[in-house]
């Protein structure tokens, strides 16, 4: 993950001293006046702003208006004096994520900046431009993997809806980069909203949009993030996710090119590429009333499944050094320098339920914390890898339940999830797989 770009706009001291504290984990850039610091907001893309409350003439809480008209995701840290009382609520009543007071301490405002990152990450992540930068690069060359990406690179030619469906941490967000960076639609905006990460009431507002006083805190109107993929892709990710009463709404976008905002008399028109991911059985979902079947139909006129890693495993070579190299490149003082033959086929014969993000997370863990040259197979227990030597393993005893639920996910694997084939080769009707799902949901 690249460094999140901070943006601090003051025209004190304070400010080198806000650089100083920030520049070990964050990539600044000062602005002395609120001029340069609209004119930095406007070539590049910042994931927080920090700012003084006043910057010569202005007011910071100026700057934050100004800047939220344009990109209201972006939060925003204003540092004021202590005990001001006044300043602080009017902060927070026009929408400042944190009130820093001076005399500035370092660690309470780098813990801050790390609050509002995560934030600014987990809720949305905009591209505008061209959308290699998101990080297109797909590892892998087995042959489930390569169809995937021959589907997904076809699919970016198409403006009709995409369905990514796949497990947790298979890299549908990945998928869904490079199908607006492959596309024709790859120098408009790529907007990326994750609809399992904000509550129905605020995921409404920032999907459609709102107009001024709309609801208590809406001081000002805000376009919404579908209007801001306009002429662009939007990927809606965990879509499985978004609530009942918004579904209709949004099916609204996908065949009418129609948005209201939240409090508005009239819809607009917008030109966007959908593209949502989940790693939810919608037609489940579908059958349990928790999914509108006209939404999950239009979704679904194109689907692409990602293989979980265990239906790839001679990727997982390719995945540990493409993993291995950029930890490296990130912990400029480890010793670690390669990974035995054994070792790489422990990881080779796992079965990764957190899939390529649970393997990229083992991997940096064995670079950060290695002590030696060389990883050996009892490194990966300390890395959290949870495996176990092959001669170790033992056959798990299962009931009949289990063991039947583990079949019924192996057969619906293999024919790609298509239940009318599933329910063939097992011989049983519509309703039974259904009821079998729920319990295996359940647990009852």
């Amino acid at each position: 993950m690249t460094l999140a770009n901070v943006l601090v706009v003051s025209d004190e001291p304070i400010g080198a001293v806000v650089r100083s504290a920030l520049a070990h984990a964050y990539a600044c850039e000062m602005a002395l006046t609120g001029d340069a610091g609209l004119a930095a907001f406007s070539r590049a893309q910042f994931d927080v702003v920090v700012s003084d409350e006043r910057v010569g003439d202005a007011r910071g809480l100026d700057l934050l208006e100004t800047l939220q008209a344009r990109s209201p995701l972006v939060p925003f840290i204003l540092l004021g004096g202590a005990g001001d009382v006044e300043s602080a609520t009017e902060a927070g009543r026009r929408g400042v994520f944190e009130y820093v007071p001076k005399p500035l301490d370092g660690v309470r405002l780098t813990r801050s900046v790390q609050r509002a990152v995560v934030l600014r990450r987990q809720h949305t992540t905009r591209s505008s431009g061209d959308a290699t930068s998101a990080g297109t690069t797909l590892v892998g060359s087995s042959g489930p993997f390569v169809a995937v990406r021959e589907a997904v690179d076809r699919a970016a030619q198409s403006s009709a809806p995409l369905l990514i469906i796949g497990e947790t941490g298979t890299g549908k967000d990945l998928l869904a980069a490079r199908v607006h960076a492959m596309g024709p639609r790859r120098h408009r905006p790529y907007v990326v909203v994750n609809a399992a990460a904000l509550p129905a009431n605020l995921l409404d507002s920032e999907l459609f949009g709102h107009v001024a006083g709309s609801f208590t805190g809406a001081t000002r109107a805000r376009r919404g993030l579908i209007a801001e993929a306009d002429g662009g892709t939007l990927f809606l990710d965990e879509i499985g996710d978004l609530p009942f009463e918004l579904q209709g709404r949004f099916l609204r976008v996908i065949e009418n090119g129609r948005v209201r905002p939240v409090g508005a008399d009239h819809e607009r028109s917008v030109d966007v590429r959908i593209v949502a991911a989940t790693h939810r059985d919608l037609s489940f979902a579908v059958a349990e009333h928790r999914f509108r079947e006209d939404l999950f139909y239009r979704l679904n006129m194109l689907t692409v499944r990602v293989p979980p890693l265990r239906e790839r495993p001679d990727d997982i070579v390719a995945l540990v050094d493409h993993f291995f190299q950029r930890a490296l490149s990130r912990t400029a003082r480890s010793p670690v320098t390669t990974i035995a033959p054994e070792a790489m086929q422990r990881l080779q014969d796992a079965r990764w339920p957190g899939n390529v993000r649970e393997l990229a997370g083992v991997v940096e863990r064995l670079v950060v914390f290695g002590k030696a040259a060389r990883i050996e197979p009892h490194d990966l227990e300390a890395a959290g890898a949870g495996l176990r030597a092959p001669d170790s393993v033992r056959e798990e005893i299962l009931s009949l339940r289990e063991l039947s639920q583990r079949h019924v996910e192996a057969v619906l694997a293999e024919v790609g999830g298509d239940k009318a084939k599933a329910v063939a080769l097992l011989g049983i009707d519509l309703s039974t797989l259904y009821r079998w799902k729920r319990r295996a949901a359940t647990g009852h």
